[in-house]
């Protein structure tokens, strides 16, 4: 590889660990044929501050989570729930002044903004234990860090977390990763009113990067098998779930209940 090559390759890596470690902020992007038309419309503000969307349910990982799941029904594929990794959910500043998608015409260029990565969505079928392993990595930074590894969940799932009890650890340079201790915050797990047994079937959709157990998701590392892509991107099926349910008027629902100090 030539110099100019392993430069570029340089600029790049620091390029993309820069965006990881400021948090939710995006740098300005390209702009687009179509980014300003007009897919759907809300009736509330959407906020996607890191310390909003990484530590507690918020209205936009609501809206997202409730259009995976929309959009696995419309392919045929039906899913329990949709898990959103918080960090992957993302807004440009000089666009979204304090992280703040206004209420009214949601713009092409907003669902761009939002979910950038280009993931594509996978559905897996997993147990109860699996679920409760997966939720305890969620809520295991709290309360000290707010981590893009915070799960932003359906409407389907509830969860009562206490941050004084036990987190899960996950050694994170083992390759791959291994749970530790498995955690003891989830208090309360329930799926449509009823509590999850750990002996449970469970469809969730998830992008392919929690897929993969990126994130350290150790619990859905291996489930390859009982994985199916649903064709689409994420931002695909936001775009679907606008363009066919709107006006949204998204609401906290008290699906994550977080207790402790």
């Amino acid at each position: 590889m030539g110099i100019k090559a392993v430069s570029s390759l340089l600029i790049l890596l620091l390029a993309l660990s820069s965006a990881c470690d400021q948090g939710n902020e995006l740098h300005q992007r390209k702009e687009h044929a179509g980014d300003l038309q007009s897919i759907g419309f809300v009736t509330v503000d959407l906020n996607a501050s890191d310390n909003v969307i990484r530590r507690q349910e918020a209205l936009i990982g609501n809206m997202i989570a409730d259009g995976f799941v929309e959009f696995a029904e419309f392919t045929l594929i039906p899913a329990d729930i949709a898990l959103v990794n918080s960090g992957s959910i993302r807004f440009i500043e000089s666009e979204n002044p304090a992280a703040i998608y206004p209420a009214g015409d949601v713009l092409r260029r907003d669902i761009n903004n939002m979910l950038p990565f280009g993931n594509e969505l996978i559905a897996i079928g997993i147990t109860g234990l699996q679920l409760r392993l997966v939720m305890e990595r969620s809520v295991a930074n709290l309360p000290e860090s707010a981590a893009g590894s915070f799960l932003q969940i359906s409407s389907a799932l509830m969860a009562i977390v206490d941050v004084s009890q036990q987190a899960q650890i996950v050694d994170q340079d083992s390759s791959p990763n291994v749970i530790l201790l498995a955690g003891e915050r989830i208090v309360s797990l329930q799926l449509n009113g009823l509590e999850v047994a750990d002996d449970d079937s469970i469809t969730i959709v998830v992008n392919d990067f929690l897929a993969r157990g990126g994130d350290g998701y150790v619990a859905l590392i291996g489930t390859e098998a009982s994985q199916q892509p649903l064709g689409a991107r994420t931002v695909d099926a936001l775009e679907y779930y606008l363009q066919n349910f709107s006006p949204l008027t998204v609401q906290l629902e008290n699906r994550l209940i977080i207790i402790g100090p």
